[in-house]
Formats: C-alpha cells, sequence, structure tokens
C-alpha cells in the first residue's frame, strides 16, 4: 500500500485528515527508521542539554590521595576540570580516583582535552567510524600538554557510564599504572550528535561510532572492569577504622584523616576497594 491508496481510501469514506499531524508523523518516523534513540529537542530542551556542570567534585583527600567525579563529558568538561584541579594542591603522591560511574555525554573533545592529563602525547587514544562503518579519524593525546599526571589511576565506573564517559574510561583503563573498578558499562550504541532544525529546534541523532582500536571493539558490549565490584553495600562489610584511642591520649592528626577517609568511602564498595589498593601501592613505595 502507498501513500496513495491511504489518500484515496480516506478521501472515499470522508474521513477529514490532519496535514499538520500527518507531516509530523511522517516526520517522526523517518527519524526513528534513522536512528531508533533519535529524536527532535524543543528549544527548552536544548537550553537544559547546554547548561550543564560537568564536575560533580574535585577534592584532595588524606594520604595524598585525589578524588574526581565526572558526571557528564559536555562541550568544556576538560576545562572545567583544568579549573577545579588549579584549585587543589599539586599532583597527589599516592594517586587519582576518577569516578565516571554517571558520566554519559557526546564531547569527544573532551574525552581528548581529559585524557591528555594523564597519558603520553601523541598516544593513540580512539578511533571514529561512520555509519558505514568506515574509520575516518584517529585521535591522538595532545602533544601540546603539560606532561602527564604519572600517579596510578583507578578509574570507576557502572552500567551509568556510557557515551563519551564510556569513551573515557576505555581510554584511561589502558594506561599504565591504571586499574578500572566496579561493574560492566553500559555499551557502546555510538554517539549522537546535535544537529539544528527551524524554530530554534534540534534533531539529536547517532553520527558516529567509536572503538578503542584491535580486532575488537571492547566498548559495543560494555566495558568490563579489571576488578568487578557490586553496586550495592549491602554484604560489603565494616571496614575497621582506624587510629584506636588510648585512655586519657587523644588520636594524633594522621589517626584522625585515616579515619575521616575510611568513613568517607565505608559504605561505597568501589570507592573502597580503589582507596584500598592506592593506599596499598603507596605502602609498598614507601618500603622500597
Amino acid at each position: 500500500m502507498t501513500e496513495q491508496d491511504l489518500f484515496e481510501l480516506f478521501d472515499s469514506r470522508h474521513i477529514p485528515v490532519d496535514e499538520e499531524a500527518l507531516r509530523s508523523g511522517a516526520l517522526e518516523g523517518m527519524i526513528r527508521a534513522v536512528d531508533r534513540r533519535a529524536r527532535i529537542l524543543t528549544p527548552g530542551e536544548v537550553a537544559a542539554l547546554t547548561d550543564r556542570t560537568p564536575v560533580a567534585a574535585a577534592e584532595a583527600w588524606p594520604e595524598g590521595i585525589l578524588y574526581l567525579k565526572l558526571d557528564g563529558l559536555y562541550p568544556g568538561s576538560s576545562e572545567a576540570l583544568t579549573a577545579a584541579l588549579g584549585e587543589l594542591d599539586p599532583a597527589p603522591a599516592s594517586g587519582v580516583i576518577f569516578d565516571l560511574r554517571t558520566a554519559g555525554g557526546d564531547n569527544l573533545d573532551a574525552v581528548t582535552g581529559i585524557a591528555g592529563r594523564f597519558v603520553e602525547a601523541g598516544q593513540v587514544l580512539y578511533e571514529i567510524a561512520d555509519g558505514r562503518g568506515e574509520v575516518v579519524e584517529r585521535c591522538h593525546a595532545p602533544t601540546n600538554a603539560p606532561p602527564p599526571e604519572r600517579s596510578p589511576l583507578a578509574v570507576l565506573v557502572s552500567g551509568e557510564t556510557r557515551g563519551a564517559g564510556e569513551v573515557l574510561a576505555g581510554v584511561l583503563g589502558r594506561r599504565d599504572r591504571s586499574i578500572v573498578i566496579g561493574s560492566r558499562t553500559s555499551g557502546h550504541e555510538g554517539l549522537m550528535e546535535r544537529l539544528p532544525l527551524s524554530g530554534d529546534r534540534e534533531l539529536l541523532v547517532t553520527t558516529r561510532w567509536v572503538s578503542l582500536g584491535g580486532k575488537r571493539d571492547v566498548l559495543r558490549d560494555g566495558l568490563l572492569p579489571d576488578i568487578e565490584v557490586p553496586e550495592s553495600a549491602e554484604g560489603a562489610g565494616l571496614l575497621t577504622m582506624p587510629g584506636k584511642q588510648r585512655e586519657g591520649k587523644p588520636l594524633s592528626e594522621k589517626a584522625r584523616q585515616d579515619r575521616r577517609l575510611m568513613e568517607r568511602v565505608s559504605a561505597d564498595p568501589a570507592l573502597r576497594r580503589a582507596t584500598d589498593i592506592l593506599l596499598g601501592l603507596s605502602a609498598l613505595g614507601a618500603v622500597r
């Protein structure tokens, strides 16, 4: 059956046709046929996507641990992280915890900029393919960036790690002295781009597919962490708090800091595991 058949059928039965609804439905059908995830954004939705705070936390913890949490990779995310880091003390001694468990977004420039702080200049980070599966670009770490941070890196991921956040997790996970902790990520379905339409609207549609290179794309089915840790704290057990106070003698400042650190991570199994690993590596380095 063709469109003309339908029009003739409606006309023969004197069925009125809402032409505006027909055009809208045809447009929606065309979009869905191209990409099942695609949709038209209203001006309000466009504004909401533009106004985002990518850096949820940038904190210097006791024992020389730096905790960074990103909620997404958007335009300006790399610059926002640089600004947040500039307000903290110099590079940590024990390591960095990079929490990407709720990170989404689709900005690959942010991935490149952030990864450049942690990987060697010029290293291939990821590949971009078009709709035919042909690689159109290989992206490298910036060559004009300062020397990368070389401390151990723990990358936290979950099923909510998706889009550009998933790409960043994969890139950082391949770095020397890095470990990925948590649960399998969402699985790469392609990165979506916002294309302008009339009336201040935009079309959100998948235009790029990203891989880390190699024969098997580890992002397609979701990035599997090096250490799997359940997202629930149930059954994780309680931590023994450091620093035992003797009668009549207060805790030392270091013991109080250690206690605050353990209290901070106790209810979060993945964060707790990352902290334990970085502290262990730091202790081994001190012994050596």
